[in-house]
């Protein structure tokens, strides 16, 4: 039944890709600079910086979680390389960024959840406004295909006719380590037990949640053409101006909406530590956006904030939540996608919601099989390759214990859910952005 509605979703995406209207992007564009950990330069970097065994241990007790100068940004590392996990802090000096640049060489690529999804939509035969509140060439040039359009004081122009020169590069450093990696510091060694990354960041501009005021200006003039708009980058906030940021951001959706009222708005609840500003950012956007979008921990994150606890992260765990979730908000969508299952909950056409479903999975899919894709070909080229996870099959399973489903598609008191597989990558060639190319392909679907 799956390969036949994965083919299925395929098949809609091709017939309605090429007639699909404008998606505008906001809000978060960067720079990610990957670097494959060199374990003996970081120990020659402890030793310079003259980085001891006691000031590890106290580090790996209580960690900053931000950096001011190198030892920050080398303790960083040493403690999610202990854990095994994965995690990002900002850079808070920039003499500590400029040494980065020199000394942390990495490829270049597009970064930010804005950028990744501009990419993945040009690709697909999408136009886009990105917003870029940095323009300078290196990232102008990180665009991809020709569907991309930047607002600028002109008007609407391609990247690189957008180019800035002057301003600043906005930097992501992730730093990526391996199952084994190992660095000793003194008599201590720390091997991680895991593949995973950490990720520095230098971003002023994003951290700010700085809107260029062509971006604002270039959606209003453009409003007849574009059918969808995805806001991101809320997580980059900050204590000192998150109220003002998301009350400006639902004042642009309100002016837009009285414009254009079938517009489709939607977002992505970010990865907000801080509990204070992740409950003020989901009542607030979740009063006047159409649809939101999260993985699991996200969804988990969310119900702690109000008091509501996940006991696991099962499909049929995860349902009772988003459906709690989906109630409180009031939005016509809610979707959920992890890495072995996607569950999304609407009020409207569950078939097309489930096309889109399917197609955000393929293309994540894609992503992590050859590391990014240049077209809808290469989707197909992946459905072919790649089987369907038994994990997501057994998590069908418990789905169906608490709603029945029929060929994914199911009811509840207050809409339908539909819940969608995914295809299995055992080796994936790229763990970044997954989330930002499953949303992307889904809101270019459910939005036409």
């Amino acid at each position: 039944m799956w390969e036949d509605l994965f083919k299925e979703s395929l098949r809609y995406a091709k017939d309605k890709l090429p007639s699909a209207g404008m998606v505008a992007l906001g809000y978060n564009t960067n720079i990610d600079a990957v670097v494959r950990l060199d374990t003996k330069m970081i120990e020659r970097y402890l030793e310079k910086e003259n980085v001891k065994e006691e000031e590890i241990r106290d580090m790996l007790e209580k960690p900053k979680g931000k950096i001011k100068d190198v030892r920050d940004f080398l303790c960083g590392i040493l403690y999610y390389m202990n854990s095994g996990g994965g995690g990002e802090w900002l850079i808070e000096d920039k003499g500590t960024f400029e040494w980065l640049d020199s000394n942390m060489k990495g490829e270049y690529k597009m970064g930010g959840n804005c950028g990744i999804m501009s990419n993945v939509l040009s690709n697909l035969g999408v136009k886009v406004i990105s917003h870029a509140i940095s323009r300078c060439e290196l990232q102008m040039r990180l665009y991809e295909g020709n569907n991309v359009y930047i607002a600028t004081e002109n008007g609407l122009k391609s990247p690189v006719d957008a180019i800035r020169g002057e301003d600043e590069r906005m930097v992501h450093y992730i730093i990526e380590f391996r199952k084994g990696d190992t660095i000793s510091i003194g008599k201590s060694k720390i091997v991680s037990p895991s593949a995973n990354r950490f990720i520095a960041t230098y971003d002023p501009a994003n951290t700010r949640l700085d809107i260029d005021k062509s971006f604002r200006k270039e959606i209003v003039n453009n409003l007849d053409i574009i059918q969808s708009v995805i806001l991101t980058g809320y997580h980059l906030l900050n204590k000192t101006n998150y109220r003002d940021r998301i009350r400006e951001s639902i004042n642009d959706i309100l002016g837009w909406k009285r414009i254009k009222r079938d517009l489709l708005v939607h977002t992505e609840f970010a990865d907000i530590h801080d509990k204070e500003m992740l409950r003020y950012y989901v009542e607030m956007m979740g009063s006047v956006v159409d649809s939101v979008g999260m993985n699991e921990d996200e969804l988990e994150s969310v119900c702690e904030v109000f008091e509501r606890k996940m006991r696991d992260k099962h499909a049929d765990t995860v349902f009772l939540n988003a459906s709690w979730l989906f109630t409180r908000l009031g939005v016509k969508r809610l979707v959920v996608h992890t890495r072995k299952y996607s569950i999304a909950l609407t009020k409207g056409n569950p078939e097309y919601e489930r096309n889109a479903l399917l197609f955000g999975c393929l293309g994540a899919a894609t992503r992590a099989h050859k590391g990014n894709f240049s077209g809808i070909k290469d989707i197909e080229d992946t459905n072919v390759v790649l089987e369907i996870d038994e994990e997501s099959i057994k998590e069908e399973d418990r789905l169906n214990k608490v709603v029945k489903l029929d060929n994914g598609i199911g009811r509840f008191k207050n809409g339908k859910v539909i819940f969608s597989p995914v295809k299995y990558c055992e080796n994936p060639v790229n763990t970044v952005g997954l989330g930002d190319c499953f949303t992307a392909c889904n809101i270019a679907l459910i939005s036409i």
